[in-house]
């Protein structure tokens, strides 16, 4: 050994004839000179008599190990048992930190364990049913849905007596998620993923801690909570009108067999010798809460889902949607299904896209409007009344009873939404198209011109969810980590809450929105938002293409207005002059700022900078003159009014350049 190492053993106190187990404080020493290991001598470090530089070297020596390390030395047993006690967002924030967590993360038996431990007794159906042996292939989504699943509901109004805050449906631990949403007059009726009912009654009782209004559940749908496909009412704004509601259910038996192919080379209506009742429809009075009709088709039809349209006050029309991509309609008197005798009531179902020529995939309705949302991307109205098709096509289209329109949209409609007058779609690039009335601003376009074509708004975000009503809309846009809800159009008895005066742009409401909102749904006393994300059903946009370049845009901006102006000459594109001006603008403010600068008066020229205006309250002149506007002032207001106009001209000349080439692509298809 060296004299290091002599001195080092002088300074350690050893205990001899004391052989005992190693603690873990002690350290082993060995004579490796000879090559030969020889037996190891129990020592211990007493710290106090170490010297102060040797106590610095071991605090560094620790230092050096990293925790992280440590722990992906662990086993997959020991960070699975840690990751059960963390967060949601933790387990993602974890999952992206490297691929040795991740692929602990994305085991299938830790997210069993997750859902077993944190929601232990949703599950009251047989291990034997189909939706159990799905769950265990997917425990990642099935706890994601539970995670999700949630029901908020907030007042609207103008009383003061009403709350402004926002609560949730809190009974909802049998739910297997959520997957639509029906509101009423006194009922809430959610449909969840297992295709199960769930009712929620309201007498807008309050609770005796908080105040607060509550719903709570409901159990006279019981015969019925089973199977259902879907669920719907009265489209109308005003929810006194929504009395009755229909349901869409079918058997046992009928459900098997939905998973086989429709063929009809077995004989109609039975398998055996045991007879298969069709899908069938049931209206209740949602006030009494019985049941007051009921119709049942035949077995080869197969209905997905149903929408109801009032054309007047009584006559109601039901859309019904078949597997099989057809519409048809059957017609309705609600005031006469109360007085129904032992007879009942004859109705004849017809068909309502034959006239298309290809598949429907989605129905949307409205007050007298109907919509097709076809496989191919494309949708078309149907207009039962003149005033309606004036509002939405304009006085140039002529009116066809019966027929349905198209509307005119080179890229493909993903989802669409229905007001009384208006309506608004999402294609497959994520932007968001409004078409019809605009007299109350409900279209965002900043003034109240009806739009007989549809036009753009919210150039620039990210869409969620776009919901049109009476003579207001609501979009749902994604805002960094958060959601927040943006509406235009009247504010009038609390349709937008935190801005009653209503708005012609979209401005932001004061509402809380989940990340996971997946409907909307509002009447005249409250609104509703429905989460739950399903990751078996979750929509992809496509990417536009990018039209801004960074190297460019900097490029541009070292050069003079001589150089820019010789490149806006050059330019071929109109959106590459558009470019330009831009640039040439920023130089001329950069300009314009440095020589008032360098003369002891600083100018800025913002964005957005409002004029001050005097408001003269009596015929008596002012004691005090009003200044007219500094030359300075007037040049800024002029370059925020030009900079705004040139980037709406750049917005729409990117969508049509979008446009050209979604056509290009097509035509190659």
């Amino acid at each position: 050994m060296d004299e290091g190492a002599e001195n080092w053993e002088q300074r350690i106190p050893i205990r001899k004839r004391k052989w005992r187990p190693i603690p873990d404080d002690a350290v082993q020493t060995s004579t490796a000179d000879s090559g030969t290991f020889s037996r190891t001598k129990q020592i211990k470090i007493d710290p106090k008599k170490l010297r102060p530089s040797t106590v610095a070297a071991r605090k560094s020596e620790n230092a050096d190990f990293n925790l992280g390390s440590l722990i992906l030395r662990l086993p997959n047993e020991i960070l699975g048992h840690i990751i059960l006690h963390l967060k949601p967002k933790d387990i993602g924030r974890l999952a992206s930190t490297c691929t040795r967590f991740h692929s602990v993360i994305d085991q299938n038996h830790l997210w069993m364990l997750l859902t077993r431990n944190h929601y232990p007794g949703w599950r009251t159906r047989s291990p034997g049913s189909e939706l159990f042996a799905a769950s265990i292939e997917k425990w990642k989504r099935e706890y994601a849905v539970h995670y999700t699943k949630g029901i908020r509901y907030q007042l609207l109004g103008s009383g003061g007596t009403k709350r402004r805050t926002q609560c949730n449906i809190t009974d909802n631990k049998s739910c297997y998620g959520y997957k639509k949403l029906c509101c009423s007059r006194d009922h809430v009726f959610a449909l969840d993923l297992a295709s199960c009912l769930h009712v929620y009654r309201s007498r807008w009782e309050r609770e005796p801690i908080t105040n607060e209004f509550v719903y709570r559940r409901a159990d006279w749908h019981i015969e019925f909570a089973q199977n259902v496909v879907d669920v719907t009412t009265d489209p109308r704004y005003d929810n006194n009108l929504r009395r009755y509601v229909y349901v869409l259910t079918q058997s046992d038996r009928m459900k098997s067999r939905r998973s086989q192919p429709n063929t009809r080379s077995s004989p109609s209506g039975s398998i055996g010798d045991n007879p298969i009742a069709g899908d069938k429809i049931d209206v209740f009075d949602e006030r009494t809460c019985r049941r007051v009709f009921n119709m049942t088709f035949d077995p080869e039809m197969r209905f997905v889902s149903m929408k109801l349209t009032s054309v007047t006050s009584q006559q109601k029309t039901l859309y019904i949607l078949t597997d099989a991509g057809k519409v048809y309609s059957l017609h309705l008197f609600e005031s006469s299904l109360l007085n129904l005798g032992s007879e009942g009531m004859q109705v004849t179902l017809k068909s309502a896209s034959k006239t298309l020529g290809e598949k429907v995939q989605n129905v949307m309705t409205s007050v007298g409007v109907v919509g097709f949302l076809t496989e191919s991307g494309k949708l078309h109205l149907l207009v039962q009344r003149r005033s309606e098709f004036l509002d939405i096509f304009g006085h140039e289209a002529q009116f066809r009873v019966g027929i349905p329109q198209v509307i005119r949209h080179v890229a493909k409609v993903m989802s669409c939404s229905i007001g009384d007058r208006h309506l608004g779609f999402i294609d497959e690039y994520n932007r968001a198209f409004m078409v019809g009335n605009n007299r109350k601003g409900q279209l965002g376009t900043g003034d109240r011109i009806d739009r007989s074509t549809p036009v753009q708004v919210l150039y620039g975000r990210t869409l969620r969810l776009l919901f049109c009503s009476l003579n207001h809309t609501l979009a749902v846009v994604e805002h960094g980590s958060e959601c927040e809800m943006l509406g235009t159009g009247c504010g009038h008895n609390g349709r937008l809450p935190g801005n009653s005066r209503g708005s012609v742009d979209f401005v932001h409401l004061d509402i809380k929105i989940p990340w996971s909102v997946r409907q909307v749904d509002s009447h005249k006393e409250s609104m509703f938002l429905l989460s739950c994300y399903d990751m078996n059903h979750h929509i992809q946009y496509k990417e536009p293409p990018n039209q801004d370049s960074s190297q460019h845009l900097q490029l541009l901006a070292m050069k003079s207005q001589q150089e820019l102006l010789m490149d806006f000459k050059k330019a071929s594109n109109i959106i590459e002059k558009i470019k330009v001006i831009e640039a040439m603008m920023d130089r001329f403010t950069r300009s314009e700022e440095l020589k008032h600068t360098t003369t002891g008066q600083k100018v800025t020229f913002p964005l957005k900078q409002q004029l001050k205006v005097s408001k003269q309250v009596s015929s008596k002149p002012l004691a005090e003159k009003v200044e007219p506007a500094s030359p300075e002032n007037r040049c800024s207001e002029e370059l925020r009014m030009l900079r705004h106009a040139v980037e709406q001209l750049r917005l729409e000349a990117e969508r049509v350049e979008l446009d050209k080439k979604i056509i290009s692509d097509q035509m190659k298809g």
